[in-house]
This record gives structure tokens, sequence and C-alpha cells, in this order.
């Protein structure tokens, strides 16, 4: 999905020194970290969705660390930066997904932490997930540790019991899974033996549900 392969330090260094200017407390920085499968980035969609029921002009980008460092040097190389920025400063919110993706990429993270400085004070408020925590990175910048530190920091954890129980109840519920009464030993039954993660649980729920259908049989 990434726009360019850019492996060249000379112009992320070219992009942080255009896109940093100044910064101050960091005010609108949220920081998601969980494993793989936790639900962060169904967490980051939620908060659209909830954005755009209250406010349906809500201005919004989501895209990987990757994904916004390769628009960043494509812009620069197309000399066309300062629209990107002013696109990018008329946003009410700035979804960055996956930042372990740059760990031991001090020329990225450098280049992604101008642009996050540049708008954390005066611009779109923004949410930034990783699968890591930044103790956890092996080569996360000092100045990145300080920022995610700094605002709003929240762990996804794999679903306790109770979390779980829920979530197949749901899940059965929005995939019409056949169920044979009374529901709930089913539901405690499949919650104790799937203690993984929402992806997990929703795609083992899938799979019964599809060979349910096919038999015609219930649970």
């Amino acid at each position: 999905k990434a726009f360019v392969s850019v492996g060249d330090d000379t112009r992320m260094s070219r992009v942080t020194a255009t896109v940093k200017r100044p910064t101050s407390v960091p005010l609108g920085l949220t920081f998601l970290s969980g494993p793989e499968g936790s639900g962060k980035s169904l967490l980051a969609r939620q908060t659209i969705r909830d954005g755009l029921r209250r406010h349906p002009k809500l201005r919004y980008i989501i895209a990987t660390a990757v994904e916004l460092t390769d628009l960043l040097s494509l812009a620069e190389e197309e000399q066309s930066l300062a629209e990107l920025l002013d696109l990018f400063g008329a946003l009410d919110l700035l979804v960055c997904e996956d930042l372990h993706e740059l760990d031991q990429q001090q020329s990225r993270q450098e280049c992604l932490l101008a642009l996050v400085d540049r708008f954390l004070s005066d611009g779109p408020r923004i949410l930034v997930t990783s699968r890591r925590q930044p103790g956890e990175f092996r080569d996360l910048s000092p100045r990145w540790v300080s920022r995610l530190h700094g605002g709003l920091c929240a762990t996804v954890p794999w679903p306790a019991l109770d979390g779980r129980r829920m979530l197949v109840e749901r899940l059965a519920q929005a995939r019409h899974l056949p169920l044979c009464e009374p529901v709930a030993p089913t539901i405690e039954w499949l919650a104790q033996r799937w203690a993984f993660s929402p992806r997990d649980i929703s795609r083992s729920l899938d799979q019964l549900a599809a060979n349910c259908h096919a038999e015609r049989s219930a649970i």
C-alpha cells in the first residue's frame, strides 16, 4: 500500500527540515498500543465513525506510518509538500497506524515526528497506534518516546473472559449463528475456549457459522 519505496535518507532529511516548526505542549496526541489483533484498528475506525456521527463533515485521514512518510517523500519530490501540509493542517483527525513499522528507521521516524510536532498545538487531533509500547521498540527516537508519553497513552490487551463472552454473544447474533436454547452455556463454553485476540475470535466464529450453515445444524 506504500506510495513509494524510500531508501534515500537525504530526501527524508529534506522533508523533515521543511515540515519542522517550533513545538509547544502536545495537546492532541493519543497513543494506542496492543498486540496484533487486539482491536486497535477497530477502535481507530470506531473513533472516526463516532466523530462522523457528531460532525458529518469531519475531515480525517487514516494511514500507516510507512504510507505517511512515503507520501511526504513523494510530495517533496514533486515539489508539492506545501500543499500537502496545508491539507493535513485542515484536518480534524489524523490516524497514524503501525508506528512499530518504523522501528530502527531513524530518518522515517524523524520525518513523521516533524509532521506530528507541526500540528500538535494547532491542527488535527492525532491518534497513533502500535503493536509495541515505547519501551518495547529496539530503536525508537527519544523525542518520539517523549511525545508519546506526553500525550494520552492507552493499552489494548486481549479481552478477559467477560470481554470474550460479550464479543462472542454479539458476533453470534450478527452472524446469525444457530445456537440451541438455552444459548448462555454455549456462549460461555466458546468464550472459555477461545482465549485469544478479537480478530481470531471473529475468524473462528465465521468458520463455525459457515460449518453450521453448510451442515444445517445448530450448536
